[in-house]
């Protein structure tokens, strides 16, 4: 078994994975490139069998669900941050009314 396990590690794989994380484009112009890689891949037949158009259309839906996370993170962050505010300001306003009023009737 340990042998097997070295021999398929050192093993060359048949073409080299590149990757890009390239900072200048944005959110809609991933969305393009997938739309067109989709296409691609279904106008072109051979390309079905090529693992490396899967994995670069897998990288951008990745990329994308990303940034709709990210977003989602960012909108419940200000959602909570919110939430406390108007709690902070209803103690604050039953404080008041508690000491201006201190024997209700």
């Amino acid at each position: 078994p340990r042998q097997g396990r070295i021999r398929l590690a050192t093993a060359p794989g048949p073409l080299p994975l590149h990757s890009s994380f390239g900072g200048d484009e944005g959110q809609v112009s991933n969305a393009a490139n997938l739309a067109n890689d989709l296409q691609d891949t279904v106008l072109h037949p051979k390309k079905l069998a090529d693992p490396h158009t899967y994995l670069k259309i897998m990288t951008e839906v990745a990329t994308i669900a990303n940034f709709g996370a990210l977003f989602l993170t960012l909108v419940g962050a200000c959602y909570h941050s919110y939430g406390y505010m108007q709690l902070k300001n209803a103690q604050d306003q039953e404080r008041n009314t508690q000491r201006n009023n201190p024997h209700p009737s």
